[in-house]
């Protein structure tokens, strides 16, 4: 049996810093009965925090976690060997760690593959050192598996917030099945929580993957007949800012899924993969294009769009049956080159486009007239039409 974190009042923690109030800096739940209504024990539940220098963010993620007041709890925090002040904060919080080290690893997920196979809890999960749960997001997670013992995968809604703490979005998970789920990711991994017999089912982490270990995860254990169950209940908050590795790698994103649904589709043992083929490669393509508008290399993007039209040749005649998917494939990669500058090739995939998927099918048209007026009109076109009505911005999606 592992060691349970030993559950902190407020007033046992270090004191916050000067200036920093409101949970989880000088608030803090009200502890959970000791048992369920119905007398049963709360089920053990197994955080695994990794963090490299990030002790900007590290201790109110830490303290996310120890304030839930949540009876059974073991806390696991596996530290790549940070040289900032990260391993002065962990020993601040040492005597309510069930475990705790601090050594150079290969990355994240190896030191979640570490940290889970020091952890002994029926539910696992693991918070990023930004990010923080909401307050009681365990207990709800505890009394929910404690009633339906048959899930597998339960999550809910996560705020995004930015480096100061304040609310940018909210990423509000869906009801997701096998087929939904290859085409987006609907599960926010902050909110994410998982049984233990099902994680180890599916294999655990994929200790080869840098960036969607979390999305290839719920893949492998919908493959293997995991229970999936969404509540709409805000559980965390997911920081994202341009130096977090959310907001600094997006094009490495979308080609470890690109990768992954290569793998998918090589040799596919589900018939429900078949189906779903050109829309899960379509989302990877599309993961990649996004990046375009955040300053990612020319020579990614130029890749990327050289991988799609090759994509578009190998399953043309599958294309064929779907033609709706095909001329918004065709219009992004139109789109892609034109914000590249090259306006030529550009509009001859928007005019193929409007080919395929006719006027009011998608913005071919409009953005073919617009090329015409070169790369500098494109590029605010472009602007206006992502800040533009919900319904262009549906257009877009």
């Amino acid at each position: 049996m592992g060691k349970t974190t030993h559950i902190p009042v407020l007033d046992e923690l270090p004191p916050p810093p000067s200036g920093r109030t409101g949970w989880p800096w000088t608030e803090g739940p009200g502890a959970p009965p000791l048992g369920l209504p119905d007398g049963v024990s709360w089920p053990r539940i197994s955080v695994v925090t990794c963090s490299y220098n990030q002790a900007a963010f590290l201790e109110e993620t830490i303290r996310s976690v120890l304030l839930q007041g949540y009876p059974d709890l073991e806390y696991v925090i596996i530290d790549g060997g940070s040289t900032d002040d990260s391993v002065e904060i962990i020993c601040r919080y040492a005597p309510w760690l069930s475990f705790w080290v601090s050594e150079r690893d290969e990355g994240q997920s190896e030191a979640l593959g570490k940290g889970f196979a020091r952890s002994t809890g029926d539910i696992l999960a693991w918070l990023n050192s930004d990010d923080i749960y909401c307050r009681g997001a365990l207990s709800s997670v505890g009394s929910y598996y404690q009633q339906h013992p048959e899930t597998g995968l339960l999550y809910g809604d996560s705020d995004v917030i930015d480096a100061d703490g304040a609310v940018i979005e909210r990423l509000k998970g869906q009801d997701a099945g096998l087929e939904s789920l290859l085409v987006r990711n609907v599960i926010p991994q902050p909110s994410a929580f998982f049984s233990r017999h099902d994680f180890n089912r599916a294999g655990g982490i994929n200790t080869e993957l840098h960036f969607i270990m979390d999305y290839e995860l719920w893949l492998r254990m919908m493959l293997q007949g995991t229970t999936l169950r969404y509540v709409p209940e805000l559980f965390s908050r997911f920081r994202w800012y341009q130096v977090s590795k959310s907001g600094s790698y997006s094009t490495q994103f979308g080609y470890e899924y690109l990768s992954l649904v290569e793998k998918l589709f090589r040799d596919p043992k589900d018939d429900r993969l078949l189906k779903m083929r050109l829309k899960a490669f379509h989302y990877a393509f599309t993961m990649i294009m996004a990046c375009n508008r955040r300053g990612a290399e020319d020579d990614d993007i130029m890749r990327a769009l050289d991988l799609w039209v090759r994509h578009l040749e190998q399953y043309a005649d599958d294309y064929d049956k779907d033609q709706k998917l095909w001329a918004d494939s065709l219009y992004r990669i139109g789109n892609a080159y034109c914000l590249q500058g090259d306006m030529r090739r550009g509009r001859r995939y928007l005019s193929k486009s409007f080919e395929v998927g006719g006027r009011f099918d998608n913005m071919a048209l409009p953005g073919w007239l617009v090329s015409c007026l070169g790369n500098r009109a494109y590029g605010v076109y472009e602007r206006l039409l992502q800040a533009a009505t919900p319904l262009a911005r549906r257009l877009q999606s």
